[in-house]
Formats: C-alpha cells, structure tokens, sequence
C-alpha cells in the first residue's frame, strides 16, 4: 500500500500551519497579557498563512477547535482518566489522515495518528510532571496515579512505559501496512527504535539533558 504523493504533502503543510495557530491562541488564552505578547506577534505574522491554510483544509480547522476545547475542559475538571484526557488529542492527530485518496490508507494512517498523537500526549505529562508540580498546572497523571510531590514514582514510571508501549505496537502495526517508499529506513528508526528511546529517556529523566525545550503538543502549558 504506497502513500499518497504531493497532495497529501500539501494537506499536512496547511494542517501543521493550522495546528501552529492554534497552539499560538491557547498561549495567548492561558498567559496574561504581558506574558502573551510574543505568542501575539507571532500570530499575526502566521495570520494570513492560517486563514489560507483553514480555507484549504476547513474540515481540519473545526476538528482542532473542536478537539483543544474537549481537552480545555477536561483540564479544568481535573480529569482523572490517562485515555479520557488523551482522547481529544490522538482523536485530532488521526484527522490528519483524512486528505488521504485511498479509504484503505486512510484508515490505516487514522490507526498510527490516533497513537501517535496519544503517546505524544502522555509523553509529554511525563516530561512535564516535574514542572507542572511546581506551577500547579493540570497534569493528567497526578489526578490518575494521586501522586504528591514533583516525582513520578517507580511504579507509575513502568504503568506509563506498559501504555506508552502499547500505543507503540499500534503505531508499528498500521505502519507495517504502509509503503513507505524511499522513506522506509527513516520510518523503521521511528517507529521500531526511537519512540521506544524517547520515552525511556523521558521516564528515566534524561531525555531534557540532550534537547532544547520545545513544545511537543498543542496547549502543553496546560499539560
């Protein structure tokens, strides 16, 4: 099963433009205004880009609104659930597979963005516990694990690898229905090798020393 070609490629540009803005809107939203100055100018640099990008792929637009305002309002409920919390995230991320041609791709493609954008998720509450201890910030595995203090205990660190896993071994599966082409070597890396890293280095405490910080997921400093 080969991927699509150009117009896919196309899609996912006006798709990451879109989640860009959106992600621009939530900072602006949960900073004051001050502090929300720098995410304002960016917006209105990318302004123009984004009503482009929404009117190429409005479907997605709405489904990112939509999706980040599930989430909002499970944050502000103190959610308690991983799946629940995760949902609106992996859900969004699996719309990127909508532009696809082929009905078979298509869901193949929605099983791997659905994972991914799940374990991206939870990855990142990891990565963000000890932060979010310290700024109070919602962060789904301290109301699911009822942790106190700023560190993940053993035993959470080996339920979150155990469901970091499996999405994973889902993630691997749809990929292995994939053609992946000339990107094939690439591809086997990620999805064999190194998400499996990343999340051993996050959950061991590593994973910060050999990166910058950098956002992994839209609203993260809600996370």
């Amino acid at each position: 099963m080969a991927l699509d070609g150009s117009a896919a490629m196309d899609a996912a540009a006006d798709m990451s433009v879109i989640l860009a803005w959106w992600q621009l809107r939530d900072h602006i939203k949960d900073h004051g205004f001050i502090a929300s100055i720098p995410y304002r100018l960016v917006s209105v640099f990318i302004r123009r880009a984004y009503l482009r990008a929404a009117g190429h792929e409005p479907g997605f637009d709405e489904t990112v609104r939509t999706r980040l305002n599930e989430l909002s309002e499970l944050e502000k409920s103190s959610c308690a659930s991983l799946d629940a919390s995760a949902e609106p995230f992996a859900a969004l991320l699996s719309e990127a597979a909508a532009p696809m041609r082929d009905p078979q791709n298509e869901r193949v493609l929605r099983q791997l963005f659905y994972h991914l954008g799940r374990w991206i998720y939870i990855i990142d509450a990891a990565d963000d516990f000890g932060d979010d201890a310290k700024t109070g910030n919602y962060n789904p595995l301290r109301f699911r694990y009822g942790i106190e203090g700023d560190k993940l205990p053993e035993q959470v660190k080996a339920a979150i690898g155990e469901t970091l896993d499996a999405s994973v071994q889902r993630m691997a599966e749809a990929y292995s229905l994939l053609d992946a082409g000339e990107w094939r070597q690439i591809l086997d890396s990620v999805f064999y090798d190194s998400l499996y890293g990343i999340g051993r280095a996050v959950l061991d405490g590593v994973y910060r020393r050999h990166r910058k910080r950098t956002d992994l997921t839209v609203g993260e400093d809600n996370q």
